[in-house]
């Protein structure tokens, strides 16, 4: 059984989320992806952030560059962020589709303790060079 943050909620992640090996997609604020970049906002300690809340403990992800799109053309913020794709492993932590009507293809991903996934990066979308 996978390890997750000590605090994490009951619960957390749900029992529904999956553990699989799958390419997923994520928005980062830097040039270049970080460690950062893998911290839930819970981890960071960002403002505003409900720890109680289990979605706060994962990451904000696509599951394939349709719905990245799709999140490009819904927040005008996006287009100004780089895009990564990145690769998980069954090892890595579970994965749950969490949509929201502006983003129905939404998921959130939970990774566990130990997980290293700065290396399995590359930048799909550079605003810079659009």
């Amino acid at each position: 059984m996978l390890q997750y943050h000590d605090d994490l909620p009951l619960s957390c992640p749900p029992c529904d989320a999956e553990e699989l090996d799958a390419d997923l997609y994520k928005a980062i604020d830097g040039r270049q992806p970080t460690l950062r970049d893998f911290q839930s906002f819970a981890e960071r300690g960002r403002d505003g952030t409900d720890k109680s809340a289990c979605e706060s403990w994962g990451l904000s992800v696509w599951p394939h560059m349709k719905a990245v799109e799709h999140a490009l053309k819904a927040y005008k913020f996006f287009r100004k962020k780089r895009i990564i794709k990145f690769t998980i492993t069954s090892n890595d932590g579970c994965l749950k589709s969490t949509p929201s009507k502006p983003q129905p293809e939404h998921h959130t991903f939970w990774k566990s303790h130990g997980s290293n996934l700065l290396n399995t990066c590359e930048i799909v979308i550079d605003p810079s060079n659009q």
